[in-house]
């Protein structure tokens, strides 16, 4: 019979906002290190399928960032005061919470549990200022992988769990600008969704990223699928 852990994982206020200001700190790190690199390849559309070993440390870097924030969202014992939360279910964070125990969380397990949270679900499109256009880091496509059909997030995929277990294999189509981006972006999206949730407008800041807005039509966006066709 599956045991539960004896402690579900939860992180203790006192420790709480030590580690939303590490994580903060953290964030500038990967932003000024991003911006290093694109002193020398220019942040242009053309280029996002630019790939090398500088990119790769970054976005192997910004996954385990991405997946601390989710933590501190979804863990915090205050979580139903500081979300504008859909009726919350114990079951959902408990069966997370097993599964971290376990080590069989997962990207797409934080994602789906905070969908069932927040009502907006990271459903953001997100400023690139150099470029004037909008991306949406947290979009998810079915792909069919062993003859079953998975939600996804692309450059989760084919960025940072890619480099981790297929980097001889898969290396050049990894360690691409457009995934160091995409995930840096996913991770300012999730830190301005913090600061808003927790009464701290005014603190985020970012070189890279401007306006955070509703998907829409009426915004012109980046699309991965493109990045070929711009070489």
């Amino acid at each position: 019979m599956k045991m539960s852990p004896k402690s579900p994982r939860r992180i203790p206020e006192d420790k709480l906002r030590p580690n939303v200001d590490y994580a903060r700190q953290q964030f500038g790190v990967l932003e000024r290190d991003f911006q290093t690199v694109v002193e020398y390849v220019a942040l242009d559309e053309k280029h996002l399928n630019v790939y090398s070993f500088r990119l790769a440390d970054l976005i192997v870097r910004t996954g385990p960032e991405i997946l601390r924030l989710f933590e501190l969202y979804l863990f915090n014992p205050n979580r139903s005061q500081i979300f504008h939360l859909q009726p919350e279910s114990k079951k959902v964070i408990m069966d997370l919470q097993i599964k971290k125990h376990d080590r069989r969380d997962s990207f797409m397990d934080y994602l789906r549990a905070f969908r069932k949270f927040r009502i907006s679900g990271l459903n953001w499109a997100v400023e690139v200022k150099p470029l004037d256009k909008f991306i949406t880091p947290f979009t998810t496509e079915t792909r069919e992988i062993n003859g079953r059909r998975i939600d996804a997030v692309f450059w989760w995929e084919d960025g940072y769990n890619a480099l981790r277990h297929r980097v001889i294999e898969r290396f050049e189509e990894s360690a691409t600008l457009g995934h160091a981006l995409f995930s840096l972006a996913g991770l300012w999206i999730l830190h301005d969704t913090m600061d808003r949730d927790w009464g701290r407008v005014g603190l985020a800041n970012s070189d890279i990223f401007g306006r955070i807005t509703h998907i829409s039509p009426d915004i012109q966006q980046i699309d991965h699928l493109d990045w070929g066709e711009s070489q």
